[in-house]
């Protein structure tokens, strides 16, 4: 079973922007901090207790991830998370009031509670658009990862193009890529859900549009035996039948018997 997923922009059909995903992409340019958000880092790095590590977004400047003890032990609640991140908000390029922001799941790990917010202004959810907020079991905020777009907030949320027109558009242009001899399953129809795509660094609607199709399966090289060939294939040849059966039956050489020196004995 093969999920294919394409990104059709939504407000512009004679542009549409197709990415097909699960193909192999170049790594991502290391990022560099906005320089207007650098005494707001200064001050989350100040108040951390010990040594903190931040990578930064290559598409906004903000924060992508950091670590360290971030926070006092103020326990691991929603309550605690959501009040870490409005006061970290102006360093992410967020309001402080996390508009379009609500929790979208959390877990329990090893080390602690984690908190997932996921981001959907004006109601459209943002292609991979959330904050992760980790604690550690003493309730200190531990970690954060980013991948929220900061300008998500878009002045029209009505696409142009129709779901129905974005899936025949997304079944045309997508490359293949590696299941050349795809075909369609029974199940589901083709999908399509709207998002605010901010990959490119230019937030803008998308449909997101999933078609699941079944893949040829590879040939194996003895697919094509009855059971007793396939059998008799597994054997050994008769040459190196013969070869074991002689090294078997080849007489055991033992090792020259060498003299043990003896103590001379006393008078």
């Amino acid at each position: 079973m093969i999920v294919s997923i394409g990104i059709a922009q939504a407000t512009a059909p004679e542009d549409g922007h197709l990415k097909r995903h699960g193909a192999p992409t170049e790594s991502q340019p290391q990022g560099h901090p906005d320089l207007d958000l650098l005494p707001l880092w200064a001050a989350l790095a100040g108040k951390a207790s010990g040594p903190v590590s931040v990578s930064w977004s290559h598409l906004w400047g903000t924060p992508k991830a950091v670590y360290g003890i971030l926070s006092k032990a103020t326990g691991d609640s929603e309550a605690a998370a959501r009040e870490f991140l409005s006061s970290q908000a102006a360093l992410f390029k967020l309001d402080a009031a996390l508009t379009g922001f609500s929790l979208a799941s959390s877990r329990e790990t090893p080390m602690g509670r984690v908190y997932v917010f996921s981001q959907r202004p004006d109601g459209v959810p943002v292609y991979g658009g959330e904050v992760k907020i980790h604690f550690d079991r003493a309730g200190h905020v531990v970690g954060l990862t980013n991948t929220t777009v900061p300008t998500a907030k878009l002045p029209m949320v009505f696409p142009s193009l129709k779901p129905e027109q974005a899936i025949q558009t997304a079944h045309g242009q997508i490359p293949p890529g590696l299941s050349d001899k795809e075909e369609p399953v029974e199940g589901p129809r083709p999908s399509a859900k709207l998002v605010i795509y901010g990959n490119t660094g230019t937030p803008a609607l998308a449909w997101v549009c999933k078609r699941r199709s079944r893949a040829t399966p590879p040939v194996r090289p003895y697919d094509h035996l009855s059971p007793s060939r396939l059998a008799r294939s597994m054997l050994p040849s008769p040459g190196h039948l013969r070869r074991l059966l002689s090294l078997r039956n080849r007489p055991k050489r033992h090792p020259a018997a060498h003299p043990c020196p003896t103590a001379r004995r006393s008078r």
